[in-house]
């Protein structure tokens, strides 16, 4: 049995009881981990306490317009419900806005009874979403809560043309600084992820899904560097120069990562990924300082991007006819493009 403060166990109850239902007792007793006969004294409290609690036929409920306890909060619990609803990510969808200036309100009416002190703490972080309607994120919501198929407009991040497909919204996330629906595709038959800025258009329809029971996002997104799936594994080590020590052993990249100190002092790290280009791009962004160790596909891959990057800022070329040596190096030059985009066609489709 949890061991639970009486007060926090009388709060649960009257969640309980304010939801739309009743209750047994004996449901009650299991719920809160506690006798039938304590659950009856929580009862009397509650009504003690001018809490409007009634008994019907199928139990025990509170009475229609009755409200839970007011919660009592001090400076910096509601500093951190206000720096909460402050967060760019959650502002911007407007589905939520009704009930974030709902909650602001309550939040700044509590301010009379509490000691003000100034807000050092702030998300300044950015939600690099583009454009998203009102209609695609209403649209996926409803879907993903009443088990119904949508049909959306996508424009493919692979092939750059828009589409209609029916997918089965199973949880609207957000990561790496983005909007993302994860679901059934009926395109591929296959569970996706896609980004929420790319869809033109979402229609929702009558047809019903059954989301699987067993899945999870933590579960999903675990072997993802940001967002990308694959249907592989990947075992990736990384050698860092000695220099960044504080960058890689201070901070979390990723839920799986291991991070050793070499005798040389530079820093090995080590994940499980099922895509490299993410982690490639992620590597190639240390300039030369980070080196792909494992697997050869990721040295490839690296190799590849830092190449297209090479060709894209190389000055424009000499005339042709000016020696070996310039033709050489044209030469390596389109043969790097050529590797760019033959590994640009790799690149899976965030759904």
């Amino acid at each position: 049995m949890r061991d639970v403060s009486r007060t926090e166990r009388m709060f649960r109850l009257a969640n309980l009881l304010g939801r739309r239902r009743s209750w047994r007792v004996v449901d009650l007793a299991r719920e809160l981990e506690v006798t039938r006969r304590t659950i009856y004294r929580d009862l009397d409290e509650l009504s003690a306490c001018g809490i409007a609690v009634t008994q019907d036929t199928r139990g025990w409920r509170l009475l229609d317009g009755a409200g839970t306890p007011a919660l009592r909060l001090d400076a910096a619990e509601r500093a951190v419900l206000m720096l909460l609803l402050g967060n760019p990510v959650i502002e911007r969808r407007a589905s939520l806005s009704p009930s974030l200036k709902s909650l602001r309100s309550k939040l700044l009416a509590t301010a009379a009874a509490i000691e003000e002190a100034p807000e050092v703490l702030r998300l300044a972080s950015i939600d690099r979403s583009g454009p998203i309607s009102d209609e695609v994120s209403g649209v996926l919501e409803r879907g993903a809560r009443e088990g119904r198929q949508v049909r959306i407009l996508y424009q493919s991040l692979s092939g750059g043309d828009e589409r209609w497909r029916g997918l089965d919204p199973y949880e609207l996330f957000h990561r790496a600084e983005a909007w993302y629906v994860v679901g059934r595709c009926h395109v591929n038959d296959e569970l996706r992820t896609f980004r929420l800025d790319r869809m033109a258009r979402a229609r929702p329809t009558d047809r019903r899904f059954q989301r699987p029971l067993d899945f999870q996002l933590e579960r999903y997104v675990e072997d993802s560097w940001a967002v990308y799936k694959g249907s592989d594994r990947w075992e990736v080590v990384i050698h860092f120069e000695a220099g960044l020590a504080p960058l890689v052993e201070n901070a979390r990249h990723h839920p799986g990562e291991r991070k050793r100190r070499l005798p040389t002092g530079e820093i090995e790290y080590e994940a499980r990924v099922s895509h490299l280009d993410e982690i490639a791009r992620w590597i190639v962004g240390f300039e030369g300082r980070a080196r792909a160790i494992a697997p050869a596909e990721l040295r490839e891959r690296v190799s590849e991007l830092a190449a297209a990057v090479i060709v894209a800022h190389r000055h424009p070329a000499r005339k042709a006819g000016k020696g070996a040596e310039e033709s050489a190096e044209a030469g390596e030059a389109a043969e790097a493009t050529e590797n760019a985009a033959r590994a640009a066609g790799r690149v899976g489709d965030v759904a």
